[in-house]
């Protein structure tokens, strides 16, 4: 699922014409982003703009803005330690949390966030599917575009197209290139016990 959204936008980007700097700047690094995700090459980041270390703890994700969440996950590269069972979840239910709101940007960089931190997929599957929803049929992501187009403002709708798509694209590279074995969610399962079957 995740592998043809990142093909599809990939396509869009190949067809698409810059019409500026700007614009050109956005497609070849949606193209270099999507490369990572269909290879599963890890990222690289300039050391000046990275952050390691632990993550804040729970109350402090959960009061952090809109802004200071978008910051960390641009920046943020992981910790040797690692991630405490709350911590993941709270990244985990952020993220929907944003979903609910329609917030595509802040949905894909918490799950950014969530993929270099470590947090397993099986608790971020939902927020995949928000996000590999928005996705339109021409291989962008986003609506606000759309809208744009609807009302006849083609020329206004090209940069936000290309840079939702790139955040939806980084954090398909981050996912791309974590590491597959899911220790977090082995780990929660025996802090919480298995599920029995028929549990809600």
């Amino acid at each position: 699922m995740r592998n043809d959204a990142t093909r599809a936008a990939r396509r869009w980007l190949l067809q698409l014409a810059p019409e500026n700097e700007e614009q050109h700047t956005y497609q070849q690094l949606g193209l270099a982003l999507a490369e990572c995700a269909i290879d599963n090459v890890p990222l690289a980041a300039p050391p000046a703009e990275q952050v390691v270390g632990r993550l804040p703890n729970v109350n402090a994700l959960v009061a952090m803005n809109r802004a200071a969440l978008l910051e960390l996950s641009r920046a943020y590269r992981g910790s040797d330690v690692a991630l405490a069972t709350d911590e993941a979840l709270a990244l985990a239910h952020l993220s929907l949390s944003f979903a609910r709101t329609d917030d595509l940007q802040a949905v894909a960089a918490l799950l950014r966030l969530a993929a270099v931190a470590g947090v397993a997929e099986g608790l971020t599957v939902d927020a995949w599917s928000y996000v590999i929803d928005q996705q339109q049929p021409d291989g962008f992501f986003g609506m606000l575009s759309a809208e744009l187009l609807l009302l006849e403002r083609v020329e206004e709708a090209v940069t936000p197209r290309l840079a939702m798509t790139v955040e939806v694209l980084w954090a398909l590279a981050a996912a791309s290139s974590a590491p597959s074995e899911n220790t977090l969610w082995a780990k929660s399962t025996e802090t919480i016990g298995p599920v029995a079957e028929g549990s809600p």
